[in-house]
């Protein structure tokens, strides 16, 4: 069963953080995830999901527009991608596994995804099951929201 659990977690948060299968674009329609890239992923719901139930502050939602723009300017990046950055930065440091921006905006699509495969799948471990379940649960309504 724990094994099922956690196997079934490490699916749903890989999902979240770093790759799809399909997104719905604005447009209704699906398209592939790789070709929108992993970062134009990361919308507002997936933002919401991880301030409200992994980080439990809003640290990427409360920043102004303006710094959010100064820093897209900074690195050369989208606000997709910088959402992806700050959100992999902080799930890094949960985990003992820091990276700075630089080195996050720096990377390619399948680098980000290597690297939020690493810290997902070490987030993982330090959760038990129980909690593992309902970070399921919570994503699953999220999911379905999109």
């Amino acid at each position: 069963m724990t094994r099922k659990i956690c196997g079934t977690t490490i699916i749903i948060l890989t999902v979240l953080l770093v790759l799809s299968a399909t997104i719905i674009a604005d447009t209704g329609r699906k398209e592939p995830a790789l070709a929108l890239g992993v970062s134009e992923m990361v919308n507002e719901k997936i933002v919401e999901f991880y301030e409200n139930e992994i980080a439990k502050e809003k640290f990427i939602s409360n920043m102004s527009g303006a710094r959010k723009a100064r820093m897209c300017e900074k690195y050369g990046i989208s606000e997709n991608k910088l959402n992806a950055v700050l959100i992999l930065q902080d799930l890094g440091a949960r985990v003992g596994n820091p990276k700075s921006v630089d080195e996050m905006a720096k990377m390619n699509d399948k680098a980000l995804f290597s690297t939020g495969k690493t810290l997902v799948l070490a987030y993982i471990d330090t959760l038990s099951d129980v909690e593992k379940v309902e970070l399921k649960d919570k994503f699953n309504a999220v999911i379905k929201r999109r």
